[in-house]
């Protein structure tokens, strides 16, 4: 990483004739750029958005939430930090990447964050037996008959997850085993991805369920958590950027919400513009 920043200043330098231009390198969670008084904004810019690349963290590693993109910072509130955890690890003499199970392990019990990395790839292992488990007993949210071609698929996203190959398939398969949603933001190419736990007979987007967050930075999951407990209105707010905004997040199908959510709404402190705005978008062709 250090030789690529070199290799870039040396760049720079060489095309604004400028031996002296970023000299100095101060590295923290937030990369800091001394400027010279007379640099143009276009300069700054450019140099700014090249350096501010994000990579994964190390184990144990935090980034606050004034360092995230501003996409991100649109969706969570300040209380929010990103941990780095363990990606990889080597399993028959192959390298597996860990970093999507080890990430949702740490959101459903984050006390694991203060546990040792051995503890923590301990409840990572018992978790993907569990997830396994699952999956070979067909396990979803609709009663769906174990074929012959529904065991070779499952069969399938058993061979993904037990290698690190974490596909859309095997997200939503997970999602449905515990009944919750899940958001995963990209944070260099700012996109939000929205899973959600669903059935072919109930394809509806549940507002009771627990939503978790996480970071995707070079083919790398990380976990996103709070700090401090939400509220009941901040976790409203979540869903409601989601509702809102679901033109700019790439989704696994388009949200469908049930007529009892639309009473659920009703409860909510929300405008009466936004209460129609969704019932418009959402229920019109219905």
């Amino acid at each position: 990483m250090t030789n690529k920043i070199i290799n870039l200043y040396t760049i720079f330098r060489y095309l604004i004739k400028d031996q002296n231009f970023l000299l100095t390198i101060i590295e923290d969670n937030q990369i800091k750029v001394p400027m010279k008084e007379n640099d143009d904004n276009i300069k700054f810019d450019l140099t700014k958005n090249i350096i501010n690349e994000y990579v994964q963290l190390e184990p144990y590693e935090k980034q606050e939430y004034s360092t995230f993109p501003e996409k991100a910072k649109e969706l969570f509130l300040p209380s929010f930090i990103r941990f780095g955890i363990k990606h990889i690890i080597e399993k028959n003499v192959n390298i597996i990447n860990i970093s999507f199970l080890n990430s949702l392990n740490i959101l459903l019990r984050p006390e694991l964050l203060s546990m040792n990395m051995d503890e923590q790839i301990q409840s990572y292992s018992l978790l993907e037996d569990f997830i396994i488990h699952r999956i070979h007993r067909n396990y979803q949210i609709d009663k769906i008959k174990n074929t012959k071609k529904v065991k070779i698929f499952n069969n399938g996203l058993i061979d993904e997850l037990r290698h690190g190959k974490i596909s859309s398939e095997l997200i939503q398969t997970i999602t449905g085993i515990f009944e919750i949603n899940l958001i995963i933001i990209d944070f260099n190419k700012s996109e939000i991805i929205f899973f959600w736990a669903k059935g072919s007979k109930y394809p509806y987007l549940n507002l009771f369920n627990q939503i978790y967050y996480m970071a995707l930075i070079q083919g790398n999951y990380e976990p996103i958590l709070s700090n401090i407990p939400l509220n009941k209105e901040q976790k409203q707010k979540m869903y409601l950027y989601i509702l809102e905004n679901s033109s700019q997040i790439k989704l696994v199908s388009n949200i469908k919400l049930s007529i009892p959510t639309l009473y659920q709404l009703n409860q909510w402190n929300i405008p009466v513009k936004i209460y129609v705005n969704i019932i418009e978008k959402y229920y019109k062709k219905q």
